[in-house]
């Protein structure tokens, strides 16, 4: 690994540190354990990318990659919190930020699998993981962003109009 490609290495390991960062930060505003699960779960991706890659630095490239959050990260993920509270819906509010920050990351891991050769394919897995989560998170951000005259009553029944007119006389 060259000097450019371990600059880009390191970028993508700060990148997945920050985001980390900031979704430990926005999982405890949400209700739903299942979304809180997903988020967490999302975040433990992160670190195990960033690990794959910051060993992968240190073992081809012999320089060792810095980890933890930068201090404007911090800063950022009181931000992205603030921001999430402010909506009227605190949960989709966060789903909308986390589904942002998580394109912008995933296209960075992609761009990051095509320009640097002889990466783990354990990074190949861990972001089809990703991808495979946040389809889950946007289509749960979708279910909750439906009206509600839109969304589908579960355990309506749907009785025949020739029943209706039955009970009527």
């Amino acid at each position: 690994m060259d000097s450019t490609e371990c600059t880009l290495v390191q970028r993508l390991v700060a990148d997945l540190d920050d985001t980390r960062l900031v979704y430990s930060t926005l999982a405890p505003l949400l209700i739903s354990p299942h979304l809180k699960f997903l988020v967490e779960r999302v975040a433990n991706s992160h670190a195990t990318i960033a690990y794959h890659l910051a060993w992968q630095m240190d073992r081809t490239g012999g320089v060792t990659a810095r980890r933890g959050a930068r201090r404007l990260a911090r800063f950022g993920a009181r931000l992205e919190r603030w921001i999430a509270v402010s909506n009227l819906d605190v949960e989709l509010g966060c789903l909308r930020r986390i589904a942002r920050r998580e394109a912008r990351v995933m296209q960075r891991v992609r761009e990051l699998l095509g320009s640097v050769q002889g990466l783990p394919e354990d990074l190949h897995r861990e972001l089809g993981q990703l991808e495979r989560m946040l389809a889950r998170i946007e289509s749960l951000m979708h279910e909750s962003e439906m009206p509600v005259s839109a969304a589908p009553r579960r355990g309506a029944a749907v009785i025949p109009l020739s029943t209706q007119e039955r009970y009527r006389s």
